[in-house]
């Protein structure tokens, strides 16, 4: 069976797989979920991967490597260091070589919140390609207060069952 290696997104912690880990384990796949240090706002993808890395047992050759929201940024610098046989992007961040986040959504937002980034814009024609795709970061998200119970609500378990809700949220999005 496969080795799952389950990346958490931002504003998480390896207590988010906690009702996957089960599941995939009595199916017979082994787990491992790290926790990434998101508290630094000061680390790169580069480190994070690093994180991931050091995690993953070096005999497993079957690995599927998942990543959740930011960690979609994440898992293709693991599996450029590791050989993984799947990639899987939950509610990801899909990477684009040499394009940063901000870049992908800057046409999205406001020239005030652009401001607030000290965003300086690329080449425009290098980010037209990113106009017509389909609208996955919300702008409304920005500057919200993730331990806001509302806010949590709102923009991250909006389409959950509601016992999973008053889990998630329970978690506070911090270290549990």
């Amino acid at each position: 069976m496969s080795l799952y290696c389950l990346v958490h997104g931002a504003f998480q912690a390896t207590w988010c797989w906690d009702l996957l880990i089960p599941y995939l384990e009595a199916h017979g796949h082994k787990t491992v979920a790290m926790d990434l240090p998101i508290e630094n706002a000061s680390t790169t993808l580069s480190q994070f991967a690093d994180v991931v890395i050091q995690t993953l047992p070096k005999t497993d050759d079957d690995i599927v490597l998942v990543g959740h929201s930011m960690a979609g940024t994440i898992i293709p610098l693991v599996a450029e260091a590791v050989k993984v046989r799947q990639l899987v992007f939950v509610a990801a961040l899909l990477p684009y070589p040499g394009v940063s986040t901000l870049d992908q959504f800057s046409h999205r937002l406001d020239s005030d919140t652009l401001k607030s980034f000290n965003y300086q814009p690329k080449d425009p024609s290098k980010l037209e390609q990113f106009y017509d795709e389909p609208d996955m970061y919300e702008p409304a998200s920005v500057g919200k207060d993730y331990s806001d119970e509302a806010v949590l609500r709102e923009f991250f378990f909006h389409d959950c069952q509601p016992d999973v809700t008053e889990w998630a949220i329970s978690r506070g999005f911090s270290r549990h």
